[in-house]
C-alpha cells in the first residue's frame, strides 16, 4: 500500500486558496475594510464550514482529507512567519498594576 500523492494536490489547491484569499482581501479593501477580513472570509467558504458541507464532493475534490493536516501546517508557519511578534511584559507594567485598582474603586460611583 502506498500513500497518496500529496504534493500534486497541494500544487492545485494552493493557487486556489491563495487567489480566493487575495480576491476576498481585494473585494474588502475596495469598501474600506482591511483585507484580511476578506481573506479570513475566503477561508472560511472554501472550507469545511461552507463548501464542506454545502458540496462535499466538490471539497473532497479540491482538498482530499489526507491534503488537510499540511494545508493546516502551512497556515500555522504563515500566521508564525507573518503575525506580528508579542512584545514581552514586564512585571512593572501600568496596566498590570491598574486592574486591582479599578476592580476595587469603580469609576462612577461616589
Amino acid at each position: 500500500m502506498t500513500a497518496p500523492p500529496i504534493l500534486p494536490a497541494l500544487l492545485l489547491s494552493l493557487p486556489l486558496v491563495l487567489t480566493a484569499c487575495r480576491a476576498g482581501g481585494a473585494v474588502c479593501k475596495r469598501l474600506g475594510q482591511p483585507p484580511v477580513i476578506g481573506e479570513i472570509a475566503a477561508g472560511i467558504l472554501l472550507g469545511p464550514s461552507v463548501l464542506g458541507r454545502a458540496c462535499p464532493a466538490a471539497a473532497a475534490a479540491l482538498f482530499p482529507p489526507d491534503l488537510a493536516p499540511v494545508l493546516d501546517s502551512l497556515g500555522q508557519l504563515g500566521l508564525l512567519c507573518f503575525g506580528p511578534p508579542e512584545r514581552p511584559h514586564s512585571p512593572s507594567a501600568p496596566s498590570t498594576s491598574s486592574t486591582p485598582r479599578g476592580t476595587a474603586q469603580p469609576v462612577g460611583n461616589s
